[in-house]
């Protein structure tokens, strides 16, 4: 003797998409696996349409209208103002060092000191130019130039605690000097007017 057939409760899940290939193909004699189901429901087009992706998408500007436009929600670009070089001597300062680091490379912390006619702490300004002249290193001379030429460059390089300028310099050697060896350090600057003040130092190496 058969068992009866069992009735799914009409909030059993598993009917759920039973019903719904009904409505899409017709009946479905047969009970398949819902992910099985849920493939050919896909097959025959039961899923409702997406929206096509470049429509959907919002219009962007022209390159042309994005450059030449001005945008109204952006401040206007600061204007470059020269710096004004008030400094009659500059002076390679004391906490000038070399920096070792185990996971980076040996770089010079130059300090430049400026003062005016009064003593006082000047403002640099146009291009600072740096000679490290090295016994024993290949090469032996290496020149590196800093730009001071407006306030937004000055003022990159520039220590308010201390007010000092501070240049990173990073040799490029062959042949490294030995530790401890006396590095001559010429320091140059070009003011705007073409007048120069240099001045010189040692640092160990």
């Amino acid at each position: 003797m058969q068992d009866a057939p069992t009735h799914a409760a009409p909030g059993d899940r598993s009917f759920r998409p039973l019903r719904a290939a009904c409505m899409c193909g017709g009946m479905i004699r047969e009970a398949i696996p819902t992910a099985t189901l849920a493939i050919s429901l896909a097959l025959v087009g039961c899923r409702e349409p997406q929206p096509d992706a470049a429509s959907a998408r919002p219009a962007l500007p022209s390159r042309e209208s994005s450059e030449l436009a001005p945008r109204p929600d952006l401040p206007a670009a600061p204007i470059s103002v020269t710096a004004p070089s008030t400094a009659v001597r500059i002076d390679v300062s004391r906490l000038s060092r070399v920096v070792r680091a185990a996971d980076a490379a040996t770089v010079i912390d130059l300090r430049i000191d400026g003062f005016d006619a009064s003593g006082r702490s000047a403002v640099l300004g146009g291009t600072v130019r740096v000679e490290l002249e090295v016994p024993g290193a290949s090469p032996a001379i290496q020149s590196f130039n800093f730009h001071l030429r407006t306030l937004e460059e000055a003022a990159r390089h520039f220590d308010s605690t201390l007010e000092q300028y501070v240049l990173r310099l990073d040799p490029n050697w062959n042949t490294k000097p030995e530790r401890g060896t006396k590095i001559t350090i010429r320091v140059t600057l070009h003011e705007p007017s073409g007048t120069t003040i240099a001045t010189a130092s040692t640092l160990a190496w």
